[in-house]
């Protein structure tokens, strides 16, 4: 049996978007972007440590951003209106 891939949203979709923005924006999205950004900056450019970490706050911020964003184009590309999530 083949999962669909609204099938998947639906599912992720009872965690609610809180739950989506924190897991999947801030948490992966901000965490590891900032992370890596943070070695670049320190391997690459000569950063300080203290310099080249505060990026990882910077970047879970933005990923509140993009959680929010990647929600909305998830719930139209699957057919759901604003109604549905209040």
């Amino acid at each position: 049996m083949t999962v669909t891939a609204s099938e998947k949203w639906a599912k992720v979709r009872e965690g609610g978007r809180t739950r989506y923005v924190l897991v999947y924006g801030v948490c992966l999205w901000g965490v590891l972007t900032g992370s890596m950004m943070a070695a670049f900056l320190y391997v690459f450019r000569d950063e300080s440590v203290l310099g080249s970490l505060s990026f990882i706050p910077a970047m879970m911020i933005a990923g509140i951003v993009y959680g929010r964003l990647t929600w909305q184009m998830a719930e139209r590309r699957h057919g759901f209106s604003r109604q549905d999530t209040e």
